[in-house]
């Protein structure tokens, strides 16, 4: 049974009606096992709750919400098509952790790519974009940088597309905080032909043969969600960008560093 739409968000937006953002203390509605956490209202950006929200974190692949975002706005400025092929490059199909197996010199869509991405966080997916898109991975990480600055994500930088840890320390590591994936969650909205891929629990590519199910099991379990993005890795812990909307008012909830992948769920569950 889908719960309904809990007291403790009513007493969070209340309580948001007359005060800042609370911070996680003793008189907070809500009691999180993550590091961080925002709950953000989607349509005017008001922070209704706040835990820690500008501490600099490994992200692991909710990194890949800002190439999703890149992605889409190239597709809604006309820059490129969803049923255009992509190639994949040995460099895509070197990547290791979540992903579709991608072989060197498979074409794929733009659209079925997206939904890899999206759905089970394919690094090879994700890579083969990048450098579609920008022509290499590293020039695609600058416009990443570029597009965050641009949208005042101030504790955010990007090493790679993915969220993988670099294998050489000198690279550095991508780093953002919880406030920042909640303003990217909110540019995100802006093309919400996303939450296609975003909010859908199981589905296909390669015509059937390549079966996906989404790692964010809020879209199946909680009612009036349809995204955002998931990430793990042992430096990032559990991290979830989500978020849902019911009686027409939509929220963004983030939280970075959960310990399992069921407590950055029920934290999420908590806030939205």
């Amino acid at each position: 049974m889908r719960r309904p739409f809990p007291s403790l968000f009513i007493l969070a937006l209340c309580l948001a009606m007359v005060r800042p953002a609370l911070a996680a203390t003793a008189e907070s509605p809500f009691t999180l096992s993550a590091r961080s956490a925002v709950l953000m209202e989607a349509k005017t950006g008001k922070i209704l709750f706040a835990q820690d929200e500008h501490a600099a974190l490994a992200p692991a692949s909710v990194t890949k919400l800002m190439a999703m975002l890149l992605v889409m706005e190239a597709v809604d400025s006309g820059r490129l098509k969803l049923s255009e092929l992509v190639t994949a490059s040995p460099e895509a199909c070197r990547m290791g952790g979540s992903q579709i197996w991608l072989e060197e010199g498979e074409q794929m869509t733009v659209a079925d790519l997206m939904k890899a991405v999206a759905i089970v966080s394919a690094n090879d997916a994700t890579v083969a974009l990048a450098e579609h898109l920008a022509g290499s991975e590293e020039n695609f990480v600058r416009l990443m940088n570029e597009r965050a600055k641009e949208l005042g994500m101030k504790e955010t930088v990007y090493v790679n597309s993915t969220g993988l840890t670099p294998d050489d320390p000198k690279k550095g590591k991508n780093l953002t905080s919880a406030y920042d994936q909640a303003i990217l969650a909110r540019e995100m909205l802006r093309h919400p032909a996303v939450l296609r891929w975003t909010g859908t629990w199981i589905d296909y590519v390669r015509d059937g043969q390549s079966f996906l199910r989404n790692t964010n099991n809020l879209v199946r379990f909680y009612e009036g969600c349809d995204g955002l993005k998931t990430g793990f890795t042992e430096e990032a812990g559990f991290c979830l960008v989500t978020t849902a909307k019911r009686a027409g008012l939509r929220l963004i909830a983030v939280v970075m560093k959960a310990p399992t992948a069921a407590a950055r769920s029920a934290d999420c569950r908590a806030l939205v």
